[in-house]
């Protein structure tokens, strides 16, 4: 597991300490409102749905589904290429209560994250020029980016930021592609480059819904946690698109702007997104390695998966004390009342058709699934009888 330097954002009950210059509460908040009203003029949106959220964006957003008109699900105005400039001339305030543990080949962080204007909002800063401004609810995001910058900006978008927001509003993110098999979702979780893109798409070749990627957002609901929507693309590395290619036939794909990744798009024939959300059926957690035949399951206690989802949240994105209590809680209880399993395999001895054959012959043996014995990871402490502490 990587490691960040962690600071905390000041909560609201906590900005007294923290805005300094005469600057209350209050005035933080007319801030925000005084600035919304100062882009009125520029009231072009276009409506998307993603994560659960619809997402008002002055500019058209490649990958995302429109919204519904009817759609009452909570609303981000997102602001691209147009920061006001109270929030792009603010000075920083203290330290920054994150900084990146990926450098440049200069040394420099990667991204630093901080409060500024007396903590009612949060700058992101990437090394390569972008800039990303939240308010404190989650609720606004401007974002400005120079012609050159090196990652897709609507990818950082699209993953790092929403992700972050997501967790800002008290939603459970993880790093995690979502298929639906049998009526439930899979979850495939797993590193950077461990394969969930391309599993998801040889998954929903195969006739499987997708229901996300990457960025899998998760909410309780009647004792059982369900998966939203995310955008409508997937976003294997471009190197997989062969594998994907051998075993399922050909899907139409573009080369994100960055090079990074290849975007497929689920709106094709070949592929079905699933636009509700989905109960949760089961966590795969993928891993390279030899194995029997290729490839093979393994059952994982929850402790196990605990500690796994813990140690590749989504992205190692930024987030303070009570934050990650909060999702330390809310992993707790998903790992509790879902059946988790280990998908071992050989890149070099596999059969990626066989592989999926696999996880969908054994779906219906993963749920549903009861929390019985397993309630201990929704106070955080694990058997004795383990001997190990998380």
């Amino acid at each position: 597991m990587s490691h960040a330097t962690a600071w905390v954002i000041p909560n609201d009950h906590d900005r007294g300490d923290v805005l300094g210059a005469g600057v209350t509460a209050e005035e933080a908040v007319v801030d925000a409102a005084t600035i919304a009203d100062r882009r009125a003029a520029s009231n072009f949106r276009v409506r998307y749905r993603a994560y659960g959220l619809v997402l008002a964006v002055n500019q058209p957003v490649p990958g995302l589904r429109d919204a519904a008109t009817t759609d009452s699900d909570p609303t981000v105005d997102i602001a691209l290429q147009n920061m006001p400039a109270e929030l792009a001339d603010a000075p920083a305030e203290g330290q920054p209560f994150y900084v990146s543990s990926s450098l440049t080949p200069s040394g420099a962080p990667v991204l630093v994250a901080r409060t500024i204007r007396g903590g009612a909002f949060i700058h992101i800063g990437h090394a390569d020029g972008k800039e990303c401004v939240i308010d404190r609810s989650g609720s606004r995001i401007w974002m400005t980016w120079p012609p050159d910058a090196r990652v897709d900006p609507y990818g950082f978008l699209l993953e790092f930021v929403l992700g972050f927001v997501l967790r800002l509003r008290g939603v459970l993110c993880l790093h995690a592609a979502g298929v639906v098999i049998g009526g439930r979702a899979v979850a495939l979780a797993g590193p950077a480059g461990i394969g969930k893109s391309t599993f998801a798409a040889m998954l929903g070749a195969r006739g499987h819904e997708v229901v996300t990627d990457d960025v899998s957002a998760f909410t309780s609901r009647d004792g059982t946690f369900v998966i939203q929507p995310g955008p409508a693309r997937l976003r294997p590395r471009p190197d997989a698109i062969g594998l994907i290619s051998r075993t399922v036939g050909t899907l139409s794909w573009n080369l994100a702007s960055d090079g990074r990744y290849a975007e497929i798009s689920l709106s094709q024939p070949s592929l079905t997104q699933r636009l509700e959300a989905t109960s949760l059926g089961a966590i795969c957690f993928l891993e390279r390695g030899p194995a029997v035949a290729g490839a093979r399951l393994v059952p994982l206690h929850p402790a196990d998966a605990l500690e796994r989802l813990l140690g590749d949240t989504w992205g190692e994105p930024p987030a303070d004390r009570s934050m990650r209590a909060h999702e330390f809680r809310e992993v707790s209880e998903l790992v509790a009342v879902t059946s988790s399993h280990l998908l071992q395999f050989d890149p070099a001895e596999m059969d990626p058709a066989v592989v999926c054959r696999l996880i969908e012959r054994n779906a219906d043996r993963w749920f549903p699934r009861k929390a019985k014995a397993e309630t201990w990871a929704c106070t955080g402490t694990a058997p004795a009888t383990r001997g190990r502490a998380l």
